[in-house]
């Protein structure tokens, strides 16, 4: 069994830049998870493009952080993890991936039922 609490919070990281194609898609398939207690974290890495204005705009609920310069998708992914996340769970994804209602609640029961799973 896992040592994780019955109802974890999971943070999704959303690492973006110049992503005004894919994010409103990408949100939105956050945005209607089945599994309620989560954190959205979109790290914009210094957009040049409209991804700030729909990810406030149209996701006023997920928390955006703007950052000076791109530092690329690992060092942001790594800036968002150990700065301004709060998950028991955390899930990075891409802007280009439209995630399943169900995906996140999966997640959390695989990684419930086998404390071998996760780092």
């Amino acid at each position: 069994m896992s040592t994780l609490t019955k109802n974890p919070l999971v943070s999704v990281i959303c690492v973006v830049y110049n992503g005004q194609k894919y994010l409103r898609n990408c949100l939105s398939s956050i945005a209607n998870q089945t599994y309620d207690n989560i954190e959205v974290i979109i790290f914009d890495n210094n957009s040049t493009d409209t991804t700030r204005e729909i990810a406030l705009a149209n996701f006023p609920q997920f928390k955006y952080i703007k950052s000076s310069k791109n530092l690329g998708m690992w060092p942001g992914q790594e800036e968002t993890i150990w700065s301004h996340s709060k998950g028991e769970i955390i899930v990075c994804i891409s802007v280009d991936i439209i995630i399943e209602p169900n995906f996140i609640e999966e997640c959390v029961k695989k990684l419930q039922s086998d404390s071998k799973i996760g780092a």
